[in-house]
């Protein structure tokens, strides 16, 4: 209550950001940002790599996608790990890819930009 999109999806991003180069201590970091045509949607996503066992196939994403009519804005959060090594990676980004085309986000054409890295 009381946000509009672009406060809420900031103040999301930003704390996403403290966690990942705090708390989580990810070593190579990276966010997306995605609208749909009209703009009605929007999400920002973090990932991070090498939390689970150092393996470059391991990210934990998390993200905020927030949808308005006009007059109300929905928000959610959500947090995924994809291991494409030994588990169901494809199966959780082909959720994800459904989730936000519900809206009219494209997922796979989220373009990645590198906020930090940590050598091991």
């Amino acid at each position: 209550m009381g946000y509009d999109m672009e406060t809420y999806l900031a103040t999301s991003q930003a704390d996403n950001a403290q966690y990942a180069t705090s708390v989580a201590r990810g070593y190579h970091i990276q966010q997306a940002d995605a609208a749909n045509a009209d703009g009605s949607a929007k999400c920002t996503v973090i990932r991070y790599t090498s939390f689970e066992d150092g393996g470059e196939n391991d990210y934990q994403y998390m993200g905020d996608l927030v949808y308005t009519d006009g007059t109300s804005v929905a928000g959610t959060e959500f947090i995924y790990s994809i291991d494409k090594e030994y588990g169901n990676g494809e199966e959780v980004e082909a959720a994800m890819k459904a989730i936000t085309g519900y809206y009219g986000i494209d997922y796979s054409r989220l373009d990645w930009v590198d906020v930090e890295s940590r050598a091991e």
